[in-house]
């Protein structure tokens, strides 16, 4: 996800698709999140190495937050109720309930308008003196498999 920290140093692909990301929760949970300032009361996880875009990054003042590092940890963290909720993407957090199965009755996802969905890109460092080109040929096939082009790019 872009955010000004990370547009330092990398390119982006035109966005490739986009995924939905809210809270997973607990089903316990029954709080409306409509705005950062919600979140103030609660201890949310979130992933060291994942960007929530820049919206996020001016707003997660305004929570505390506790990280956490490998793919499912958030979960762990939740159902132990160390945290009160984390960030997830909601594709791979159904993906990850269907190998816990006895998880999937205590959590949900909450979809909430201050995670709306986020678009997916492919990145390549700066410093990679091809990295433009890569990108500029990875639009161009894009454009052409979502029917924006014809393979001769028209």
């Amino acid at each position: 996800v872009k955010n000004s920290e990370r547009l330092k140093g990398w390119h982006y692909s035109d966005a490739i698709t986009e995924t939905a990301v809210g809270l997973w929760v607990r089903t316990t949970f029954n709080q409306s999140i409509t705005d950062y300032e919600h979140l103030g009361p609660y201890l949310i996880g979130v992933s060291r190495y994942t960007s929530y875009g820049q919206e996020f990054e001016d707003n997660k003042h305004r929570f505390r937050k506790a990280e956490f590092v490998r793919e499912g940890q958030g979960f762990v963290m939740l159902i132990e109720g160390r945290i009160d909720g984390f960030i997830g993407d909601k594709g791979i957090g159904e993906y990850y309930l269907s190998r816990h199965q006895n998880w999937q009755s205590k959590v949900y996802f909450l979809d909430t308008p201050i995670f709306p969905n986020t678009p997916l890109h492919m990145v390549c460092e700066k410093t990679n003196s091809d990295c433009l080109k890569h990108i500029t040929q990875f639009n161009l096939a894009l454009k052409r498999h979502k029917g924006e082009l014809t393979a001769a790019g028209n």
